[in-house]
């Protein structure tokens, strides 16, 4: 599969996954890879091996631990943050950001889904 590899956290609707694959995106659903109710640590380090930067609504907690990779020195390929939304609006704000960026973009970046 080609296009832009992305790891959707679980609190992300599951046919969002789809939807993305759909539109040309190498996507893995948390719950597809085995994750489910891992702890957000495990659910980067695994995006990170993967390959893939991560798309969660989850600020809370993946807020902090970016800034704790970055103060450990350890690189993430992108964490993308939206609030809870409609399926729809979601796939068109991923959908964009993705167009508007290339992986090598996202290296320890934070983007907003607004």
């Amino acid at each position: 599969m080609t296009g832009f590899p992305l790891l959707l956290d679980e609190d992300v609707q599951l046919v969002l996954a789809q939807a993305l694959r759909d539109r040309g995106h190498d996507v893995v659903h948390a719950l597809e890879a085995g994750l489910k109710s891992k702890n957000d640590s495990l659910v980067l380090a695994t995006a990170v091996a993967q390959g893939r930067a991560v798309l969660t609504h989850n600020v809370t907690d993946f807020l902090p631990l970016a800034s704790e990779w970055a103060r450990l020195g350890r690189d993430h390929l992108g964490i993308l943050v939206a609030k809870q939304m409609d399926v729809k609006a979601l796939l068109g704000r991923t959908t964009r950001a993705l167009a508007e960026r290339k992986p090598a973009d996202l290296l320890n970046a934070i983007v907003w889904l607004t």
